[in-house]
């Protein structure tokens, strides 16, 4: 007579846990959810280990004389690379004698502690490349976000031609109760899942407004989603080997991912001037100070 065991039902619990793992991912990591960066991930295959990413001066369109042939321009083209560089790792063991004696579903739980991890290192590499490429759009020490600064970063994205509805806001937890203050800042209210899931705080403009406690304190980020890039070339994934010296039944559980974050369209000024031609600053993200 045929029994099903835990042999036969093993693929079956992985499958569930990795479903779980990238449904939590998907949660959890909050830049990802917000939609405020271009996801490149289907630009990566076996064997890259970065992307190029190519960008270009605009064309200057020109008055044409009747029957006088125009003048060619010579469009500059370069390249960004985004380097697929981060190896996040996370593993664990449990002795299966303190797991028997759990009442928690200590492997589902271990892993989606561990895919929360993942996430939130991806939050903190993201916030890092905002950083390192933003431009400065007021100088000086942190201050409270006023309606002046809201508007000035936005003014300075869409002086870079940025697509309005793609700009969004970041901003540290203490600048919450600032942009309260704000008469045009529109508080979210229903505090759904999805609300709380990517981070989102409420609107000023039209535009989405999140807030994430990785960020510096004092900091506000505008920016537009292409002007920083991401790729995965391996989401979240499980694997496990047995450690019968821990016990019978005993595993090692291993969840690592790789990929790459990185700015776009770096030292290209496509507005009035402020950004240094071949520099390492994005025209698309700006920062409070």
């Amino acid at each position: 007579m045929a029994v099903t065991g835990d042999t036969e039902l093993a693929p079956t619990k992985n499958d569930l846990i990795l479903e779980v793992v990238q449904r939590e991912l998907q949660e959890r990591a909050q830049v990802i959810s917000s939609g405020c960066m271009t996801d490149l991930s289907a630009r990566v295959g076996k064997g890259s280990r970065s992307i190029e990413i190519p960008r270009f001066e605009s064309f200057t369109p020109q008055d044409r004389a009747s029957a006088a042939a125009g003048v060619n321009q010579d469009l500059d083209g370069a390249t960004d690379i985004l380097l697929l560089d981060k190896r996040k790792h996370v593993q664990w063991l449990i002795d299966t004698n303190d797991e028997i004696e759990s009442t928690v579903a200590v492997e589902l739980e271990n892993a989606k502690r561990a895919v929360a991890s993942l996430a939130r290192q991806f939050d903190l590499d993201s916030f890092a490349v905002m950083e390192a490429v933003a431009q400065q759009a007021v100088q000086g020490a942190p201050a409270d976000v006023s309606r002046d600064d809201m508007l000035g970063m936005r003014e300075e994205l869409l002086f870079q031609n940025a697509v309005d509805s793609d700009i969004c806001y970041w901003a540290a937890v203490d600048q919450y109760h600032n942009l309260l203050k704000v008469p045009e800042f529109s508080e979210m209210r229903l505090y759904g899942d999805q609300v709380i899931k990517s981070g989102q705080i409420g609107t000023i403009y039209g535009l989405p407004v999140f807030m994430s406690n990785l960020i510096a304190a004092g900091q506000i980020y505008a920016l537009e989603k292409s002007g920083i890039g991401y790729a995965y070339q391996r989401r979240p994934s499980m694997d496990e080997r047995r450690a019968p010296e821990y016990g019978t039944g005993a595993k090692v559980k291993v969840m690592d991912a790789k990929y790459g974050i990185a700015g776009m369209q770096l030292g290209v000024d496509s507005g009035k001037g402020s950004v240094a031609i071949g520099g390492t600053a994005s025209p698309l993200v700006i920062k409070l100070q």
